[in-house]
């Protein structure tokens, strides 16, 4: 009899902390909202937008001080200014992307190839700021003009992708759209004859 109690009070306290396991995992899941891979898309598309800005800083400040128009101080604090406005994109990224959680199979090839090259881009941004404050790159200005043009050839095959990704995109949208209206502007013609 012994053994049989040890057995259920076994198996209910397996039980226990299976059910705890599961409400834990289910409600870190639940605190996520689903959205589909095209909403996600779009979001993404407000943040590379909002990259644009921080590259453009990114380019004055390296060209700047490549032509030797500002000295090494002044491209040491703005190159850190930078980083710390990049530092605090990926967080609100991260933060975003840890609210939703995109529902499976919602994604167009366009909108995941899209998605995937956003995020790729940037994390190489934020690489490539990381290297412009290493000595090495910024004591030598050839080594960090020539690092500078081979991460730009990587964040533009990126941005590329994601900007045919969403000519694509829209041009989807915009076939879909041709096509509905051609089926409506056929269905009035017909009611039409038919009066």
């Amino acid at each position: 009899m012994t053994k049989k109690r040890i057995i259920i009070i076994l198996i209910i306290v397996l039980l226990v902390i299976s059910g705890i396991i599961f409400f834990v995992f289910h409600n870190k899941k639940g605190n996520k909202e689903t959205i589909t891979g095209e909403e996600w898309f779009y979001i993404e598309y407000d943040f590379v937008r909002n990259m644009q800005g921080l590259c453009e800083q990114l380019d004055m400040t390296v060209s700047l001080y490549y032509n030797g128009n500002i000295n090494e101080e002044s491209y040491l604090a703005q190159m850190t200014m930078i980083r710390q406005e990049m530092v605090l994109f990926l967080a609100e990224y991260e933060e975003t992307k840890d609210k939703y959680e995109v529902e499976l199979g919602t994604h167009t090839v366009a909108s995941k190839m899209g998605s995937d090259s956003a995020e790729k881009s940037f994390y190489i941004v934020s690489d490539l700021i990381d290297n412009c404050l290493y000595e090495e790159y910024y004591k030598d200005k050839e080594k960090l003009a020539y690092m500078y043009i081979a991460y730009g050839k990587e964040i533009e095959k990126n941005l590329y992708t994601f900007a045919a990704s969403l000519t694509s995109y829209f041009e989807e949208d915009f076939i879909e759209l041709w096509e509905y209206e051609s089926q409506m502007a056929t269905e009035t013609d017909a009611v039409t004859e038919g009066e």
